[in-house]
């Protein structure tokens, strides 16, 4: 059974991981665009990217937010897969990870509904 865990931990590392390097090429990317780009991470549910009133304004707001979400979570994968291969069992990179997870994710969150509100 412990086999088992170490292996579903490990696949939700990696998928943090990935999604955090994702949100920073986006973020990267976005300086780039000529015009919004169909993008899942990047724009607010239950909207289409044309009907945006700023789409400049929306890509320099929504930069530093995707830069930190992504930084976050690139950061908690690699972190928790150190602990499950290097570090060992400790009490405090669990909880390190899941503080800097949620930090993220509720930035994120929270600038995606301002984005929302302001530029829709």
């Amino acid at each position: 059974m412990k086999d088992f865990m170490t292996v579903l931990d490990v696949i939700i590392d990696l998928f943090l991981a990935a999604v955090g390097a994702y949100a920073i090429f986006t973020g990267v990317d976005t300086k780039r665009w000529a015009e919004l780009k169909q993008n899942k991470i990047l724009y607010p549910s239950n909207v289409r990217p044309e009907a945006c009133a700023d789409w400049k304004g929306f890509l320099r707001f929504m930069r530093p937010a995707l830069l930190i979400f992504g930084t976050g979570w690139l950061v908690c994968g690699v972190l928790s897969l150190l602990g499950t291969f290097v570090l060992g069992e400790s009490a405090w990179l669990p909880t390190l990870v899941f503080c800097l997870f949620l930090f993220s994710a509720a930035f994120y969150v929270l600038r995606m509904n301002r984005a929302a509100r302001r530029f829709w």
